[in-house]
């Protein structure tokens, strides 16, 4: 039976939820394997940029092995002090 637009997937069909994908991993260890074999290739080609050339190009590299953080919110609902600060200077 074809699988026809608008209808239900069928139960228990496709991955199981958090599964990783083959083709991924596949691809993310044979490119783990090229940058770990041109480790010093690739230190090499960094040296021989201008500084700020090299601190992008570190950047962008990072992206890859660096998980990237989300930015977070901070309110604060505590109620505020009605009572002012009161500060004492004292003469010793």
């Amino acid at each position: 039976m074809a699988f026809n637009n608008g209808d239900s997937k069928p139960e228990k069909s496709g991955r199981k939820k958090g599964t990783p994908n083959k083709a991924t991993i596949s691809i993310r260890e044979s490119f783990k394997k090229l940058v770990e074999n041109n480790l010093e290739q690739i230190e090499q080609d960094l040296l021989e940029l201008k500084p700020a050339e090299r601190i992008k190009a570190l950047t962008e590299l990072s992206k890859f092995c660096v998980p990237t953080l989300k930015a977070v919110d901070f309110n604060d609902n505590t109620q505020p002090s009605r009572e002012p600060v009161k500060i004492i200077f004292e003469k010793k």
